[in-house]
């Protein structure tokens, strides 16, 4: 288990995602938020084949930039469905 913090900050996580590719050598990279600081990252996501998991709930515009390797462990609920 590798352990980054982004402190929020976009430079920051996009400097923990390189370090943890390049130095640590994962294979997969999980994060317990979704929101300004890992959407830019869905591109390079994508583009190295990252397996990413997040616990936050992305807006499904998010998704659709990396849809093959990024997942939400959270649910969301369309406008027309109830809760």
């Amino acid at each position: 288990l590798v352990v980054e913090d982004s402190a929020s900050n976009t430079a920051k996580a996009a400097t923990a995602l390189t370090k943890l590719l390049s130095v640590d050598k994962v294979d997969a990279v999980m994060a317990t938020e979704f929101g300004f600081v890992i959407a830019p990252l869905l591109p390079r996501i994508e583009r190295e084949k990252i397996l990413f998991v997040s616990s936050g709930l992305p807006h499904r515009h998010y998704c659709v930039q990396a849809p093959n390797y990024f997942f939400s462990i959270s649910s969301q609920l369309d406008q027309t469905d109830k809760a």
